[in-house]
């Protein structure tokens, strides 16, 4: 059989790699959380223009806008400990955040939520998750209840 671009078994491939690892375990910490504001045009960083409160400009763009209508961006690593001991810190952004808390059950609205309030959420939920990840640079590709 061959793989072409348009076969079922090469969309099969590209959606699922073969070195896509995964792991059955609970979140049992948060090793960097940050956040950004997306630029509301290219979703690029945006940084208060000059030394104002309300507006500001991206950094990719060079586009000024009001803050407030930036979404935030979130990007996470957390050690996830699976059932036999072993840990593995996953890599986890913004969509994949969104996907995590909505398995999870977890009602927050990241635009005004804290690095902190996030980071409790995520740790007072004892769930056993089964994540899927990128072997080369541990991100998270999929998320389910284990």
């Amino acid at each position: 059989m061959s793989i072409s671009p348009t076969s079922t078994a090469y969309l099969h491939a590209e959606r699922h790699p073969v070195d896509t690892p995964s792991i059955a375990g609970t979140v049992i910490g948060v090793k960097d959380i940050t956040n950004i504001r997306a630029c509301t045009s290219c979703g690029k960083i945006t940084t208060p223009y000059q030394s104002s409160r309300t507006l500001g400009q991206c950094q990719g763009c060079n586009l000024i806008q009001i803050l407030a209508s930036c979404d935030i961006q979130w990007s996470l690593r957390l050690l996830i400990k699976a059932s036999d001991g072993s840990k593995r810190i996953i890599s986890v952004y913004n969509q994949q955040l969104l996907q995590l808390l909505n398995v999870l059950m977890i009602e927050l609205e990241l635009n005004l939520v804290s690095a902190e309030q996030l980071t409790v959420a995520l740790l007072q939920n004892t769930t056993i998750l089964c994540i899927s990840y990128n072997a080369s640079n541990n991100k998270m590709l999929d998320v389910q209840i284990a």
